[in-house]
């Protein structure tokens, strides 16, 4: 698989019941160069995740492949990445390091009365175990083959198990939304 231009994204740090957004990061690299960030923001337990991400994808033909950190965000707030791939047209990978806690998450879309996203999450495919050369990951993906998404996966990473873009995406999400807190 030869090297794209690819983002990732992850949601920051929020304090629910204060922050009606936390912070969007998405990664931009081809191969191991980081080309450029892109910073947004996702409604904390709301309806808009494919849309604050089609945001930071103004230009997505300039892409080959997105990757994101699971498939909630800022909260509650869900993500299909069926829909993303109809959306924008390109491959869309979906990684978590842990086995879903579908009992936890149930609870927690239960608790603040979240029944229609909690039923969009139930429509999309569990994460998968997927052992990759740095370790198991649980991913689900659509627009490509589970063999594709592995070398993807594979191809970017770089310093851990998790691929660069959703790494660097969760470490400068992290710090965006402490660093709002102090403003």
């Amino acid at each position: 698989m030869k090297w794209g231009r690819v983002i990732g994204f992850d949601d920051g740090y929020f304090q629910r019941g204060r922050d009606p957004c936390a912070p969007l990061v998405g990664t931009v690299m081809k191969g191991p160069v980081v080309e450029s960030f892109r910073l947004g923001a996702i409604s904390v337990d709301g309806d808009d995740a494919e849309e604050a991400f089609l945001s930071l994808l103004p230009d997505p033909e300039q892409f080959t492949a997105i990757f994101l950190y699971g498939n909630i965000f800022g909260g509650t707030n869900v993500v299909d990445p069926r829909r993303l791939h109809e959306l924008t047209g390109l491959p869309v990978v979906s990684v978590v390091e842990d086995p879903p806690r579908m009992d936890l998450i149930e609870r927690s879309f239960r608790d603040r009365e979240r029944h229609a996203a909690f039923k969009k999450l139930l429509r999309i495919p569990l994460p998968e175990p997927l052992q990759t050369r740095r370790g198991i990951l649980h991913v689900s993906f659509a627009g490509l083959s589970r063999g594709e998404a592995k070398r993807l996966i594979e191809l970017y990473q770089m310093s851990s198990k998790v691929p660069e873009p959703l790494r660097l995406s969760h470490l400068i999400g992290r710090e965006v939304g402490r660093w709002s807190r102090n403003c």
